[in-house]
């Protein structure tokens, strides 16, 4: 039985709490003065959605860092090992444009049609109010985001999951949980994040052996969603 050191399943379970964590500990502290109503600890969480964001991803960066050290992986090599580095900085590119015109003018129209035949969960107004702070947000969205969820998730635990499960079972594995990252967008969001960006950025990941062209598509990717 593999023991708990050696489990990469902390690393793929522990990351779509942290957000959910912070949301909690954000109410408790707005609320612990007793002077808000709930509608406005509701709309203080709102505004401080881009500061939550870069909180659960720097605390995803110590984590990755934690397992890294744990599995001897260097995320810094990583990350930029590539044999051919022009190719994979176009290729990175051209993916990373080709995903977001996809979102921006199907998959977005799709999901809303889901969300309304069919419904949703997603939480009230949250992702609405990204424009409160551009820069904090362009630091978690564009900086860190492509670095540590392309290592969390493409790197330290796909390496780990092929050694035990397979090329197979590993993708799937790690594209699940890496939908199951995005659950702030609700259930089809991460469906379309997990069919449309982690089977595939896995799969290259597997076939290039690095993730230097998926994080180069993903900070494409979060680059022109900062934009727009």
């Amino acid at each position: 039985m593999e023991n708990k050191r050696n489990s990469i399943w902390g690393l793929l379970i522990f990351p779509p709490f942290l957000f959910l964590i912070n949301i909690v500990a954000f109410s408790l502290y707005f609320g612990s003065s007793g002077s808000l109503t709930n509608d406005e600890i509701s709309n203080r969480i709102n505004e401080s959605i881009p500061i939550l964001l870069l909180i659960s991803e720097t605390q995803m960066f110590l984590l990755a860092l934690i397992y890294a050290k744990r599995f001897k992986v260097n995320i810094f090599k990583a990350t930029f090992k590539s044999d051919k580095y022009k190719r994979d900085i176009i290729l990175g590119i051209f993916l990373g444009i080709t995903i977001a015109l996809l979102y921006k003018f199907v998959v977005a129209d799709l999901l809303i049609l889901l969300q309304n035949s069919i419904g949703d969960y997603v939480p009230t107004n949250s992702l609405n109010n990204l424009k409160q702070n551009l820069l904090i947000f362009g630091i978690a969205n564009v900086i860190l985001a492509p670095f540590v969820e392309e290592n969390i998730y493409r790197n330290i635990a796909l390496g780990k999951l092929q050694l035990k499960y397979g090329d197979y079972w590993a993708i799937l594995i790690s594209s699940v949980f890496f939908g199951l990252l995005h659950w702030l967008g609700g259930f089809w969001y991460m469906l379309a994040t997990f069919l449309f960006v982690g089977i595939p950025f896995a799969i290259i990941s597997v076939k290039r052996k690095s993730i230097f062209l998926v994080y180069i598509a993903h900070l494409t990717l979060n680059f022109l969603e900062f934009l727009m």
